[in-house]
């Protein structure tokens, strides 16, 4: 877990012309603990799926609700931990990665698949790195959307280890044998088994896409839904980071979240400058969770974004391309309503002054003397930049202010906290509107 403020100085050179001049998304596979929740689940399984084991009381819960195992739950005791029992671990790991989905939780005795206690946990120091680096060894292809919790109680630890339903299954064992969920067990998989989970629509697993996007020096975080047909619905999310934000954007979503991502719709979050998150942390990272409802299915998922990783990779289609495709198809259009166009000039041509002129408002304040100041919502940071001639932080700054979304208190909020000098230049050349 990283705390907010954790970030160091760094003499660092940074290789600009690699990360301005384009559009560059950092993606993986999504579905960090998907977990499939269906109306006929029994009551148990019910409870497991909307459940999360995030806690102590949590697992006090299980004992008490009388959680029993099933096809998305296991339990093990701490003794799997202490003997060193990896065929074990990969065996249940892969079962579940082949199936639904789920957790397994170690550190819980059971009998029959009833939960009995709660065994006080595995002693001596954590094992999350010895748990990752055994379930990435032994199993094959390697298990890597795997997300392991620890819960400590005094000298002990439980471990709550979660994973989706693989998108890249089928999952072999160490002993070089598929498995998958029977009920409360996970038992040998048949040929037509195996063959049909490798068969699966994996891609509808975890619509959403979660990305770093840079566009100049400005980096979004960026959701998409890939559904072609279906809506997220009720996405919650929980950002944790190594660097500390400027802006306000991310509290915002995190405290809301989004009602719902039409199909493949997009929405981007400003998070900061590319330069000023790399000076406060050479090695920014961002941790996404996010938690939402897809055709009638719960679905949990988590990304691990690394901004560094950005650093030196090659741009395969500059912005200048897409600007000039984006042309192309406004002339396609344009050209095609070209007759409704002329139509409707001719029906305006008599709009005009004493002397035949047609002229715009601001060349109409200007022969007047009037002061015509620019709208700020009609300009990108660097057009901030190079009217005002300030620096690529101030421009951000008010990029953050004028070309995000937000209400006009928070704003105006933001807006009284630039500096005095940087308010009398902005304000000589725009407006100050905040809507």
């Amino acid at each position: 877990m990283w705390r907010n403020g954790e970030a160091r100085c760094a003499d660092i050179f940074l290789p600009i012309a690699h990360i301005r001049r384009g559009t560059l998304a950092l993606t993986r596979p999504t579905g960090l603990r998907v977990e499939y929740v269906q109306q006929n689940n029994i009551k148990d399984e019910a409870k497991m799926a909307v459940n999360s084991y995030e806690s102590l009381n949590d697992l006090n819960a299980i004992i008490s609700d009388d959680i029993r195992e099933g096809v998305t739950l296991e339990y093990k005791g701490s003794s799997i931990f202490v003997d060193r029992k990896i065929g074990a671990i990969c065996k249940t790991m892969t079962a579940l990665a082949n199936s639904a989905g789920g957790h397994f939780i170690i550190g819980i005795e059971s009998d029959a698949g009833k939960p009995s206690r709660l065994d006080g946990g595995v002693p001596g120091p954590s094992k999350l790195d010895w748990i990752h680096k055994i379930i990435n060894a032994k199993t094959f292809p390697a298990l890597e959307s795997v997300e392991v919790l620890e819960i400590q109680d005094g000298a002990g630890s439980y471990y709550v280890i979660s994973t989706p339903p693989s998108i890249h299954a089928p999952h072999q064992s160490d002993d070089r044998r598929y498995y998958k969920r029977r009920g409360p067990h996970s038992e040998p998989m048949e040929h037509y088994e195996i063959e049909d989970v490798r068969n699966r629509p994996k891609q509808l697993l975890a619509p959403l896409q979660i990305a770093w996007i840079t566009e100049d020096q400005v980096v979004f975080l960026h959701f998409k839904n890939n559904s072609e047909s279906d809506a997220i619905k009720n996405l919650k999310c929980r950002v944790e980071s190594n660097v500390e934000f400027e802006r306000n954007g991310i509290n915002s979503l995190s405290k809301r979240g989004l009602r719902e991502l039409r199909p493949r719709v997009e929405r981007y979050f400003l998070l900061d400058s590319v330069t000023t998150m790399l000076m406060k942390n050479s090695e920014a990272e961002l941790r996404v969770h996010v938690s939402y409802d897809f055709r009638e299915t719960a679905i949990n998922d988590s990304a691990s974004l690394y901004l560094t990783d950005l650093m030196d990779s090659g741009i395969l289609e500059p912005p200048e391309i897409r600007a000039l495709r984006a042309i192309g198809d406004k002339i396609h259009k344009l050209s095609s309503n070209i007759g409704q166009i002329r139509r409707d000039t001719e029906k305006i041509a008599h709009i005009a002054d004493g002397s035949g002129l047609r002229l715009s408002q601001r060349t109409i304040r200007a022969l007047n003397n009037v002061e015509q100041l620019f709208d700020p919502y009609e300009f990108d940071w660097e057009g901030y930049k190079i009217l005002l001639e300030i620096s690529n932080e101030d421009a951000i700054a008010l990029y953050q202010i004028f070309g995000v979304v937000d209400s006009p208190q928070g704003k105006r909020a933001r807006y009284e906290q630039l500096s005095p000098e940087l308010h009398a230049k902005f304000e000589k050349v725009f407006r100050v509107e905040f809507c």
